[in-house]
């Protein structure tokens, strides 16, 4: 397991797109929607889940892809991959959970 994929590590990500988001007000960013609709994109399969991060703002694919460069993904065995964006876009999710702007 890579350090940034530990639980400290995807807690950071949740924190640093949150920044993005206050930094971006009004911009896509780290926006709920886009974020939603990359998990959608990774349910549906590796290719759909590539091109979906492709479009994401450089700096989001930064703190999604962590130490991978600019990928979601971490190759394992054979032509298995992991990944931890999903895990990110859910902590987010739980983080924000009872929390609603005016």
């Amino acid at each position: 397991m890579l350090n940034d994929d530990g639980l400290e590590g995807l807690l950071g990500a949740v924190k640093d797109l949150d920044e993005k988001q206050d930094q971006a007000e009004g911009e896509e960013g780290a926006a709920r929607s886009p974020l939603r609709a990359l998990r959608a994109a990774f349910e549906s399969g590796r290719r759909s889940g590539q091109m979906a991060f492709d479009r994401l703002d450089p700096k989001v694919r930064q703190i999604l892809a962590g130490g991978n460069g600019d990928s979601p993904w971490t190759p394992l065995a054979g032509d298995h991959c992991l990944t931890r964006v999903l895990d990110i876009i859910d902590l987010r999710e739980i983080s924000r959970l009872g929390k609603w702007k005016k």
